[in-house]
């Protein structure tokens, strides 16, 4: 299901911070390297990972979206190759990097909306309806590596992420990860599972059916809880972007556990929470590039999710908001 929004009011001056096109004649000289739209092209291809989705985006059609991508690679003299399902830039990248911050600058200044990512769970209650000033992505992509990738390369602007505390620590120095509520890892199954209506649970009674593992190492502290438990224990689940059939759907053969939260649990009503404490605390946290981290439609977007937050807080008992 197409889910991106695209959200242009600018949400900026309402924090008490105006801001207004770029009017700096030097940034505008950089800016000319390569019009905003070329640049958008590559970045929403990237993002998106079709030509289709990322023509959607931009509201143009495939063949100009190949076009500015193919301007965009002989100006900076790269290339693009497809890698896991991935489209990455080979060559000599650090000019494209500093086009990339110039033009990040001009979307905090309004100049285009900022682009904001989330989980696949956390996107249709956090992130929908799009945030003034900003634009969202298909929330469907897979573990952590991509979207603080992403981050990184300056692609996207903040990220909602559901994978504390396996994210980036507090003292990191390239993201600043600020927190925006807790709640329980549960153990699910489908409604019809023979323990679903079971109460008192042992490990002996996990121990007979199949629970899903993601790939070694994407979430360490998760997975060693959960392998302590004798969890963890089919092979790993192998997806290029999240597909509820390689996770939830999973489950349908009433018979193989997944794990999730209370706010995948409105994505699923088909599944249900065992009574079983994995006793580890995730949630939801923003993450953005740290020298992003004070400006002022960063805070104005933080101070809406958090309104969002306490709403879901009302209706979730498990979820607790934290500011």
């Amino acid at each position: 299901m197409q889910r991106r929004q695209n959200a242009s009011q600018n949400c900026h001056k309402p924090c008490g911070e105006a801001h207004g096109r770029i009017r700096s004649s030097a940034v505008v000289t950089v800016i000319a390297l390569v019009t905003p739209e070329e640049l958008s092209a590559l970045d929403h291809l990237q993002w998106l990972r079709t030509g289709a989705a990322a023509a959607e985006a931009v509201r143009s059609s495939q063949p100009t979206v190949s076009r500015r991508v193919n301007h965009v690679l002989k100006r900076f003299g790269c290339s693009l190759r497809r890698q896991g399902g991935e489209w990455r830039v080979r060559g000599y990248t650090e000019l494209l990097t500093a086009e990339r911050e110039v033009h990040q600058i001009w979307r905090l200044r309004g100049g285009e909306p900022l682009r904001l990512e989330a989980t696949y769970w956390s996107g249709p209650s956090l992130a929908l309806p799009a945030p003034p000033g900003w634009s969202t992505g298909l929330f469907d992509l897979p573990g952590k590596e991509i979207p603080l990738r992403l981050l990184r390369e300056r692609v996207i602007d903040a990220w909602i992420a559901g994978y504390l505390p396996d994210l980036p620590a507090a003292d990191d120095p390239e993201f600043a990860v600020i927190e925006l509520c807790h709640m329980p890892c549960q153990l699910q199954a489908d409604r019809n599972h023979p323990l679903a209506r079971e109460t008192g649970l042992t490990p002996e009674d996990l121990a007979r059916f199949p629970s899903l593992a993601l790939p070694e190492g994407w979430f360490p502290q998760l997975e060693t809880r959960l392998k302590a438990q004798q969890l963890w224990s089919t092979p790993s689940v192998q997806f290029r972007r999240y597909d509820e059939s390689s996770w939830e759907g999973r489950t349908a053969d009433a018979v193989t556990l997944c794990y999730g939260n209370a706010l995948n649990l409105v994505l699923h009503p088909e599944l249900v929470q065992l009574d079983w404490s994995i006793g580890h605390v995730g949630g939801e946290a923003l993450v953005v590039r740290r020298d992003l981290a004070e400006r002022g439609p960063i805070l104005c977007l933080l101070e809406e999710l958090r309104r969002r937050v306490r709403r879901l807080s009302e209706h979730h008992a498990e979820l607790i908001a934290l500011h």
